[in-house]
Order: structure tokens, then C-alpha cells, then sequence
């Protein structure tokens, strides 16, 4: 029960973010310390938020299915790969969104 609590809170805690992001344009929740190299702020906004969305709804049924006892160590593993798999999604292809780094001016040998 406690675990369907956790998964519960986390996604009301996910949607309200994934909103704030997708909806409300907040990409200074996502763009770390340098939001000024963001070079598209809507398009930022729009497929980070909807990808934490789609982690709140998946959470959600994750919950659903612990609170009911459905869970097994077979969902669990599916629920961790998705996870993993929409992280990684959103990590690789937000940085479309941002101007190249820098040069650290460190020379190569």
C-alpha cells in the first residue's frame, strides 16, 4: 500500500511539473544553469513537457496495478526499462533545443 502511495505521489508531482513545463512555458525548470543557450524555448517546452507527462501517466498505472496487486517482478522491470528508455529519449533529444557548448579551451593531444 505504501508503495501505491509513492508511485501516487510522484505522478501528481510529475503532472504538475509536465504541465508547468508544457503548458506554462517553464523551461527554467529544465534548462539547468545556462537557459540562455536555449536556442527554441517553446519547442524545449513542448516535447520535455510532454515527455514528463507521459512519465506521470505511466507512473500513475504503475500505481494503479500496486495498489491492486497486480505487480510482479515482471512489471516492475518493465516499468524501470520504460522509464529508463523516455529519460534517455528526452536527455538525447533535448539538445536540439540548445546552441553547441563552448569550447572548454583545453587543447587536444
Amino acid at each position: 500500500m505504501l508503495e501505491a502511495i509513492v508511485l501516487f505521489g510522484s505522478a501528481t508531482l510529475l503532472t504538475y511539473l509536465g504541465y508547468q513545463i508544457r503548458y506554462r512555458g517553464r523551461v527554467d525548470l529544465i534548462s539547468g544553469p545556462q537557459p540562455e543557450q536555449i536556442t527554441d524555448h517553446a519547442g524545449l517546452a513542448h516535447f520535455a513537457g510532454a515527455a514528463v507527462l507521459r512519465i506521470a501517466f505511466i507512473t500513475f498505472i504503475m500505481g494503479v496495478t500496486v495498489f491492486f496487486e497486480y505487480d510482479s517482478t515482471v512489471i516492475w522491470g518493465i516499468y524501470i526499462v520504460t522509464m529508463l528508455l523516455l529519460v534517455g529519449i528526452v536527455v538525447v533529444g533535448s539538445f536540439r533545443f540548445f546552441e553547441p557548448a563552448e569550447p572548454t579551451g583545453v587543447d587536444e593531444e
